[in-house]
């Protein structure tokens, strides 16, 4: 491993270990997620997604960072947030969120929330549509509509 820095996060006992391919967030306040390891980026765009494992529960999750505005949880988490009671086996599941992680070292000052929700490893609908749209007829098409 080359230089690893760990961010110590002040509320809810969260550790993050920034290391180049692999992290680790532990979370004492929740029996279910007592530790979470960030393995990779999926995704770096506004939000940056992570694959992440829990032990505990041994399965993959994606976490999705929201970084705070003006103090604030920003409206984006709030927004996704809300859909975490949302129980449906068409829809991907929220496991945990965490509104406020203050972060200390290299992201000192800055607050962040967290969601951290089911990995689909074979992507989204659109991903889906990407990949077969030669073969989806208009009779699928109409099929996969009506179910959404």
């Amino acid at each position: 491993m080359t230089s690893v820095e760990v961010l110590a996060c002040q509320n809810k006992g969260y550790i993050v270990e920034d290391v180049p391919d692999e992290m680790s967030l532990v979370t004492e306040g929740s029996e279910d997620f007592e530790d979470v390891n960030i393995i990779k980026l999926l995704s770096q765009t506004r939000f940056p997604v992570y694959l992440a494992f829990c032990p505990s529960v041994n399965k993959k999750f994606a976490l999705k960072m929201f970084e705070h505005k003006n103090g604030k949880p920003s409206r984006y988490f709030r927004n996704e947030a809300r859909f975490a009671p949302l129980n449906h086996p068409n829809v991907v599941q929220i496991a945990h969120t965490e509104e406020t992680i203050a972060m200390s070292s290299s992201q000192k000052g800055k607050n962040f929330s967290c969601i951290l929700t089911e990995f689909a490893p074979f992507g989204d609908f659109f991903d889906f549509v990407k990949k077969h749209k030669q073969h989806l007829t208009e009779k699928l098409i109409r099929t996969y509509f009506r179910q959404l």
